[in-house]
């Protein structure tokens, strides 16, 4: 639940507040009552669907253009590479090591050939 201030003129606090005395409620109950009132009337009188609809519009053209100056700048810096593979296999992890040491390191078994603790 989201916590909210609001700042009322007297008149409108005491009339709230002899509102709420009178139903046997809270202040905060009557607030919310007449929010959610407020919003039901809103939405079923359709009143802020064009709006909503030319917002929606809005954050999909926005993000349109930003996806393409994204676009232009990867482009730009880097040139595009294949996706990366899920799993590496044992060449791979040998090309790996080949490109970070400068050499192919061996594939068997320093114990196999004798040479172990």
């Amino acid at each position: 639940m989201k916590t909210m201030a609001i700042r009322l003129e007297d008149e409108t606090a005491a009339l709230l507040s002899v509102v709420a005395q009178l139903e046997g409620s809270s202040i905060i109950a009557v607030i919310r009552e007449a929010i959610d009132a407020h919003l039901e009337r809103k939405a079923s009188a359709g009143e802020l669907a064009d709006r909503a609809k030319a917002a929606l519009d809005d954050i999909d053209r926005d993000a349109s253009q930003r996806k393409a100056a994204i676009e232009v700048m990867i482009g730009k810096v880097a040139p595009a590479s294949p996706p990366a593979k899920r799993g590496r296999s044992k060449n791979a992890e040998a090309e790996s090591a080949e490109q970070t040491l400068g050499f192919a390191p061996s594939t068997t078994n320093s114990r196999r050939r004798g040479q172990g603790r």
